[in-house]
């Protein structure tokens, strides 16, 4: 790799390539995604979803809809706020927008990138030791003030230098991948940076290669591990304080944690652990590196972006539609006034002028007669249809939407690059 040979300008060469494309990266596909949520908003297809949200049967964390304005032109300006908050990079906020609640965390990703390409730069020229001592103590500093995305960053890139370090892949040093995006130079190929990011594994990782010795002994500490990091990523995001088996683990944490997400800590530790189980032990690694595993990493950012519109659009109304059909909903027609005279308290029909306009108004009520099973088989239907659905779609944003602005981040740095 270009920082532990030293070949510094190769090493620059690529974290400039991946500093100029990581916004374009990251921004553009959700710019693209929330507008497309913006135009299905216009034409009334979260209606539906929002009414079975709000009308007080369905009793879950329910994720707020878009406010639908009158007109266009109110519509456009508050997209417009939007897009000018999201990508304010120097606010370290959460910004939640409804637009599509779940990409609050691409800001994140791309602060926490740039802190990531700075601790490279700084560092390189640091010996492996020094370096490895900086980027812990780094990491802890981070901790301490609930950084969470910077400390899982730092953390992903000092475990790809112990990879490399230890020869965890079993490649020789000529094979080795970058852990950033290299950028082609026509005179001298620049070096990986650490280690790495690929559509598809090389041929090196495969489980029948020289890696190194993999003991039994070995394996089941890694699987110890692995078994360890689930149960931390289990810790639960409410009422750890109370719930068996992590009651003593909510004490301890960093006081910056508690005031808002405290599960954010121990998670992020299992997915640490996590990740250092998998890519030693070659039981683990190997389901990822199955032509499936690397389809689904292929649409994984594409996935993440179209499922949230899924469950707004479709998701709430279908779920409703199979409870009903299997009985699980009482329906009730009941006649309201359809507006009240002056001096009419709401809820009052007594007394109504003759001839009065009435309404019907339909609500649900729990039937309580479909049980566990019943309930378990509809969950399992409707996540069936939606899994499918989004699968579908993330597969058509990825052709048409990722992999173009991955291209255009590319010929857009070609475009602008000094030319040796």
């Amino acid at each position: 790799m270009a920082l532990r040979s030293q070949s510094y300008d190769s090493m620059l060469q690529t974290l400039s390539s991946s500093i100029f494309r990581r916004g374009i990266r990251l921004f553009l596909p959700t710019l693209i995604s929330t507008f497309i949520v913006l135009l299905i908003v216009r034409t009334g297809w979260f209606q539906r979803g929002r009414e079975v949200g709000e009308d007080g049967v369905t009793l879950a964390f329910f994720e707020h809809h878009v406010v639908t304005y009158d007109t266009w032109q109110e519509q456009a300006w508050d997209y417009f706020n939007f897009i000018r908050n999201y990508i304010d990079f120097t606010n370290w906020g959460e910004w939640y927008n409804l637009y599509d609640p779940h990409v609050w965390t691409i800001p994140l990703e791309y602060r926490a990138s740039m802190v990531l390409f700075l601790n490279l730069i700084c560092l390189s020229r640091a010996r492996t030791a020094w370096r490895l001592a900086l980027t812990v103590s780094f990491i802890i500093f981070c901790a301490r003030w609930a950084r969470f995305e910077v400390v899982l960053f730092l953390s992903g890139s000092l475990l790809a230098e112990l990879d490399l370090i230890t020869n965890t892949w079993g490649m020789p040093a000529h094979s080795q991948p970058s852990f950033l995006p290299v950028t082609t130079n026509p005179i001298t190929p620049p070096l990986p940076v650490i280690a790495p990011i690929s559509e598809k594994a090389p041929a090196a990782w495969s489980s029948s290669s020289s890696s190194p010795v993999h003991s039994g002994p070995l394996t089941f500490f890694h699987l110890s591990i692995f078994t360890l990091a689930l149960y931390l990523l289990s810790y639960p995001d409410d009422f750890a304080n109370v719930t068996p088996g992590y009651v003593l683990l909510s004490e301890y944490m960093p006081d910056a944690y508690r005031p808002s997400c405290p599960y954010r800590f121990w998670q992020s530790v299992g997915a640490v652990l996590a990740l250092y189980a998998v890519c030693n032990c070659r039981p683990l690694r190997r389901p990822f590196q199955t032509p499936l595993a690397q389809y689904l990493g292929s649409i994984s950012y594409a996935f993440y972006l179209v499922h949230g519109p899924v469950l707004h659009s479709v998701g709430l109304v279908l779920m409703r539609a199979i409870f009903k059909r299997a009985g699980r909903y009482n329906v009730v027609l009941e006649q309201v006034p359809d507006g009240l005279p002056e001096g009419f308290a709401e809820g009052t029909t007594e007394g109504l002028p003759e001839g009065w306009p009435m309404k019907v108004l339909v609500k649900m009520t729990d039937s309580g007669q479909l049980g566990n099973m019943g309930f378990v088989g509809c969950l399992f239907l409707g996540y069936v249809v939606l899994l499918t659905m989004s699968v579908w779609l993330a597969d058509l944003f990825w052709r048409a939407v990722d992999i173009p602005v991955v291209k255009l981040a590319r010929a857009l740095e070609n475009k602008v690059r000094k030319r040796d």
